[in-house]
């Protein structure tokens, strides 16, 4: 009997942008939006497992986008940009509810993280950190002001 004939198969869809904000021990129990994209105030409560499940243009893949963002401006440290774009996502109006640059963006997360104690042994503290972006409305001569806060 012949062999059946072979199938291509569709490559697999990327994934999108890795998101770590530490690397391993650390959990998110919060992530919240305000004037982020498509997103005018959204709170997502995390558990061990979280699935974003939406039709195409409800906004999965814009969490993931600021979580990144996030995760680029703790490495920064915040500041102030000129004629550039913001941590790879493009210009304030880019990233602006409805492009409104006379809003602020704010990106929050809640979690917890494993910490050494020494001899082995470690210990889970709780963190939030928070990113702030006011636009040239609120920042005259600037693309945007960047605020990072954690602790």
């Amino acid at each position: 009997m012949a062999a059946p004939p072979r199938q291509e198969m569709a490559s697999p869809p990327r994934a999108g942008p890795a998101v770590h904000l530490e690397s391993q021990g650390t959990a998110l129990s919060r992530v919240s939006l305000r004037n982020f994209k498509g997103h005018a105030d959204l709170t997502l409560g995390m558990g061990r497992i979280t699935v974003l499940m939406g039709p195409t243009g409800s906004g999965k893949s814009t969490v993931l986008q600021a979580l990144d963002l996030l995760r680029s401006a703790l490495g920064s440290g915040g500041g102030a940009l000129q004629n550039g774009d913001i941590g790879g996502h493009g210009r304030f109006a880019d990233m602006a509810t409805g492009g409104d640059e006379g809003r602020q963006v704010a990106i929050g997360v809640d979690g917890n993280k494993k910490v050494g104690v020494g001899g082995g042994e470690s210990v889970r503290t709780e963190f939030s950190c928070s990113l702030a972006l006011d636009g040239p409305s609120l920042s005259p001569g600037l693309d945007a002001a960047v605020t990072v806060q954690c602790g």
